[in-house]
């Protein structure tokens, strides 16, 4: 809703030419590239001033460099440069490696802090500066060195033979090079999914061609269909009930144990379903009758039964 909200003022700003060239937001924090402190400060008013709710505040770069969703951008020159920020307060305090947690846990705790500074660096050799951090944070927890040392070297691995269209020579490109073949199969758990992607991997070196798994999950529809829904009065049960026709004075009080839509597709053939033949009524009859009250036992559905009658 808070963005749907922001959505809405940034677009009234647009169509009046007063947004910035440059914006970019993220629920509530905002980078604008300004050509001035004045300009700035005019931008901030006229955002604030859009509506009452709106309450930002400002935060100017210093020394070529400002923080924004846990990076920060540098400018070198003519270019911008990025890396992991850390908050001056931050301890480094993650996981121990002596709690009591499965250790796929803290392996994974390892490499999301790899994939952070991956996807926040915007060079090599600060990526490498950063995972040096990472390794030093986790060496204080007690986490081994040949621990760490692995999985940084898999993680490398992983991002080298991941070639992006940027960085791929168009040259050696060719009609000939082999699509990878992706198999879908249904996901079972981890271990067999780690089982098979490993056995994919040594075919693929056999037959000099990348066979790709992709696991599927069962949808909850597939196990769990639907059911009609009833109205809550056909799903009562152990009831005293009436039944009126519409069209006459005709009227009957029953009672039942068990649900009340059996009942009533029971009446379809009785004295009640002729009745309502004769005046042309067929389908469903269910708004015919009325629930009058609610039982705990048969006999005190044939108490309530025989008040009913008499009222």
């Amino acid at each position: 809703m808070a963005n749907v909200f922001m959505c809405y003022i940034e677009d009234t700003l647009q169509a009046t030419g007063k947004m910035p060239q440059f914006y970019r937001r993220y629920v509530d924090d905002t980078i604008v590239f300004m050509p001035s402190q004045v300009s700035a400060q005019n931008f901030l008013n006229t955002l604030n001033n859009s509506h009452d709710a709106v309450d930002f505040t400002m935060e100017i770069a210093r020394d070529n460099s400002i923080n924004f969703l846990g990076m920060t951008i540098s400018k070198n020159d003519v270019s911008l440069e990025t890396k992991v920020y850390k908050k001056s307060t931050n301890k480094g305090l993650l996981l121990h490696y002596d709690n009591h947690v499965d250790i796929k846990h803290k392996r994974n705790l390892i490499h999301t802090m790899l994939n952070s500074a991956y996807k926040l660096s915007s060079t090599h050799d600060i990526f490498l500066s950063e995972v040096d951090n990472v390794t030093k944070i986790f060496q204080k927890l007690n986490y081994p060195l040949d621990l760490i040392s692995n999985i940084v070297k898999a993680f490398n691995q992983s991002i080298n033979t991941c070639v992006t269209p940027s960085n791929t020579n168009e040259d050696m490109l060719t009609d000939e090079s082999p699509q990878p073949i992706r198999i879908v199969l249904p996901y079972k758990d981890q271990t067999c999914c780690n089982t098979v992607t490993k056995q994919l991997k040594q075919l693929s070196a056999k037959i000099e061609n990348d066979i790709l798994p992709v696991f599927t999950s069962r949808k909850i529809g597939d196990t769990l269909k639907p059911k009609e829904m009833k109205p809550r009065i056909i799903n009562s049960q152990c009831v005293v009930y009436t039944f009126q026709c519409g069209l006459c004075d005709t009227n009957y009080v029953g009672y039942t144990c068990r649900h009340l839509y059996k009942r009533i597709n029971e009446h379809n053939k009785s004295i009640i379903g002729d009745h309502l033949k004769q005046h042309g009524i067929t389908g469903d009859i269910s708004e015919y009758f009325r629930v009058l009250s609610k039982c705990n036992n048969k006999f005190d559905c044939l108490l309530r039964r025989c008040c009913g009658s008499k009222r």
